[in-house]
């Protein structure tokens, strides 16, 4: 932990305790000097690459991100920080209203968003509610939100269902074809015919609606496909 994080373990038990993450020391203090304002105890304060690591170590009710100041950086960590304190809320906020990011926080695991527009009273119902095991989120956000997580539910679904149509040996070809392979090698690494591993190759892509073997690599590595299972 560098000289810019705080950690206070004297706090109040009748309010949830808060972890505050953000990578600009000012708007750390600020938000804290305001929560603490209002009874409600900060355990710590840090920056994204303490975070994981403060998490873990202080198990706090509710942990209050911020990924305006580090790009998708905040949303990339939540996973890591609820595997470091499983109990913890997350809360993000943010000054983006991008449904597409507020609903990837919200598939990763965070438990609310809301805006920097709103008053510091909303922030405080906010908290309240995630350490009630409610979720937070305005109107708005939930609509973007339900229409994202219904628009990739779709996606998922279909992605599986064309990979229900490969075979084994489809499947196999994927893997190897993750590897690097071109179409010779393919055939001698599985005993078959170049004409037959191309063959393979077009049907894979037909029954996956894909363009290119770059596509099919990528398709096959977000789907765990990259190892031909």
């Amino acid at each position: 932990m560098n000289a810019s994080s705080t950690v206070d373990h004297g706090v109040l038990v009748d309010r949830p305790t808060i972890l505050l993450i953000d990578n600009q020391e000012l708007v750390r203090l600020g938000i804290r000097c305001l929560l603490e304002a209002h009874d409600f105890p900060v355990l710590g304060a840090a920056s994204h690459a303490e975070a994981v690591t403060l998490a873990g170590q202080l198990q706090p009710a509710v942990i209050i991100p911020d990924p305006d100041t580090g790009s998708d950086v905040a949303l990339d960590l939540i996973g890591d920080i609820l595997e470091a304190a499983a109990r913890s809320r997350i809360l993000v906020l943010t000054s983006q209203r991008d449904p597409t990011l507020c609903a990837r926080a919200m598939m990763l695991g965070a438990a609310g968003m809301m805006s920097k527009r709103e008053s510091a009273d909303v922030l405080f119902k906010a908290i309240r509610s995630l350490q009630a095991g409610e979720v937070w989120l305005d109107r708005a956000r939930t609509a973007g939100v339900m229409m994202q997580m219904a628009r990739r539910r779709r996606e998922i679904d279909s992605s599986e269902a064309r990979i229900e149509t490969l075979t084994k040996r489809e499947r196999e070809i994927v893997g190897v074809i993750c590897e690097g392979l071109r179409n010779k090698q393919i055939a001698d690494r599985l005993c078959i015919s170049e004409a037959t591993a191309r063959n393979h190759l077009t049907s894979i892509l037909d029954k996956l609606d894909l363009a290119s073997r770059f596509e099919l690599v990528v398709f096959a590595f977000r789907h765990g496909l990259a190892d031909g299972g």
